[in-house]
């Protein structure tokens, strides 16, 4: 599955089970966490979804919840693999890559990527069309995996642009189109109206035919509940 900003929560193969975690009384949450208002993650108890969907979890299972930030998104796994958490929370999109380095849970938030460009730009419609913008991605990120899977030449992409600067490097004039999660897109555009897809239609076009989604995963065999 494939999940484009969005929730997720998973664990790696070296993750302990849920009951050494009540020992140590803590569950350690890996999270790029933005210096700026998320829907999803937030280093303050309550505030996004994924961090609302952990802190019900913490107190069920009597947990304190610690998130860690690292800085961007291609260390979160290797941060993972190496013990220095429990799980990954905060838009951790579900790709084949990233299955193969580490479980996930049933999906806890769907997504799509879509395709967004800005007036008087031209909407993006085709693969052919994206190959021919000047493309802006956030490296390590499964947005990142999509351009790169849809055949933007490398000449082509941005993928320097910082976590959460998509739609400011539209509006800059420093990339002609840019891929986001479908719900990224929609709180984007109501920031900056100009922001669209394919004309005439509420719709956007997606680089893939496959719907992405968004899940939180724990390691396989581990007794969590």
């Amino acid at each position: 599955m494939l999940g484009l900003a969005s929730l997720v929560l998973t664990s790696s193969l070296h993750a302990l089970d849920l009951d050494e975690i009540e020992k140590r009384g803590t569950l350690r949450v890996l999270a790029v966490v933005l210096n700026q208002p998320d829907d999803f993650i937030s280093l303050k108890p309550g505030v996004g979804f994924d961090r609302e969907v952990l802190d019900g979890f913490a107190r069920l299972h009597r947990l304190g919840l610690e998130v860690i930030p690292l800085a961007s998104w291609d260390h979160l796994v290797p941060a993972l693999q190496q013990g220095k958490g429990d799980l990954i929370g905060g838009r951790f999109t579900v790709t084949d890559s990233r299955r193969r380095l580490i479980d996930f849970t049933a999906e806890v938030f769907p997504t799509r990527n879509v395709v967004v460009t800005r007036r008087p730009h031209r909407s993006v419609a085709t693969l052919d069309q994206l190959r021919q913008e000047r493309v802006g991605t956030v490296k390590g990120t499964s947005l990142a995996e999509e351009v790169a899977a849809a055949g933007v030449p490398p000449a082509n992409v941005d993928d320097s642009l910082p976590t959460g600067t998509l739609p400011a490097a539209l509006k800059a004039g420093k990339v002609t189109a840019v891929v986001l999660g479908v719900e990224n897109a929609i709180s984007a555009r109501q920031q900056d109206a100009e922001l669209g897809c394919a004309k005439g239609t509420s719709a956007c076009w997606s680089p893939s035919t496959s719907t992405s989604a968004t899940s939180a995963a724990a390691r396989a065999g581990a007794s969590w509940s």
